[in-house]
């Protein structure tokens, strides 16, 4: 064989060499590669949500941790407050049910292109015990959003696992909030139903415009009587709408713990009003007290429960009404 041959043989093994490099044959094409990444993005983790011990939720504004404690309550860390474990129980059964549905990059410098750059986007961090850290995922833009008449939407955005460089386009997937009040268990009355508040009173003590009424089964499903400050048929709906709002009281913030030195009737006026909820033989009790430096918030505390909370305006004049909205005028 020339020297003219050894060259072309010599030059086609280079070439060879590059392809190889380049196309990596044995790791299948391009499709194949790609699919070989698309699955769960934390697959150990639906083996290990008894382990979960810590959980940190930030989105650049807000963060919140989220703490199990020694006597085995769950604890939000910034409120020292319990908190909502459903809540809790879905965003750990949606991080262990992600799906990664492509590739999109595997180029560190390319993370702030898709918002998934450490401080940006939504990122969600799961501690087992020792701190060790099972789960981070950070999600970041939007890529596409799709609202059919009638239908779920249907969003995919960017991510990738905090401790690696590759960026997955997403499966569906749920962006928890990183506001700690929204992780506090303050749906005080989630389980009851409206129809079983049975009476409602309410003391004024600013304007005196005080009442209590009662449901009047005698006279009808849904009907009411007005107990005081007359004895009279109240207005169904009246009746209705305040145990459709007692029942769906949420606090808007938490504010502090509970003092047991007195001082927190001046420090956030109360009572201004008070009201007692019959619940069968039980009663639910809670007071009203100052308007909040928050604006369209007023203090709010519940009786037995050691946190003074705010309440929305909104919820505190669906609570106030006068005694004239009340009254069932078709009966004068």
């Amino acid at each position: 064989m020339n020297k003219r041959n050894n060259l072309l043989l010599l030059c086609v093994a280079i070439l060879w060499t590059i392809f190889l490099l380049v196309q990596k044959p044995w790791q299948g094409d391009a499709h194949q590669r790609t699919a070989a990444h698309v699955g769960l993005l934390f697959p150990k983790l639906q083996y290990q949500t008894e382990q979960v011990r810590r959980v940190k939720v930030m989105d650049g504004i807000d963060s919140v941790t989220l703490q199990l404690s020694e006597s085995g309550r769950w604890r939000v860390v910034e409120k020292q407050h319990p908190m909502d474990m459903a809540r809790l129980t879905m965003v750990i059964q949606n991080l262990a049910e992600i799906n990664t549905i492509d590739v999109v990059s595997v180029n560190p410098e390319k993370h702030s292109v898709y918002g998934v750059a450490d401080g940006q986007g939504t990122r969600v961090q799961v501690y087992a015990e020792n701190d060790l850290l099972i789960a981070d995922w950070i999600a970041g833009s939007l890529r596409h959003q799709e609202i059919g008449a009638g239908q779920k939407p249907v969003m995919e955005f960017y991510m990738r696992d905090g401790r690696s460089d590759v960026v997955y386009l997403s499966g569906e997937a749920i962006h928890p909030p990183a506001n700690p009040t929204t992780w506090c268990d303050t749906h005080f009355l989630a389980q009851i139903e409206d129809r079983a508040i049975t009476s409602v009173q309410r003391t004024d003590f600013v304007t005196s415009e005080s009442w209590q009424i009662e449901r009047a089964p005698q006279s009808g499903a849904d009907a009411w009587d007005l107990a005081a400050p007359v004895v009279r048929p109240a207005l169904s709906y009246a009746g209705e709408s305040l145990a459709f709002s007692i029942t769906g009281l949420r606090a808007a913030d938490v504010v502090a713990t509970m003092n047991s030195d007195g001082a927190d009737d001046a420090r956030y006026g109360f009572p201004q009003d008070r009201f007692i909820v019959g619940i069968g033989e039980l009663n639910f009790e809670f007071e009203l007290g100052d308007p909040a430096p928050a604006v369209g918030q007023r203090y709010f505390r519940v009786a037995g429960i050691p946190y003074i909370y705010t309440l929305s305006d909104y919820d505190v004049s669906q609570l106030r009404m006068p005694v004239q909205r009340l009254l069932d005028d078709s009966q004068d």
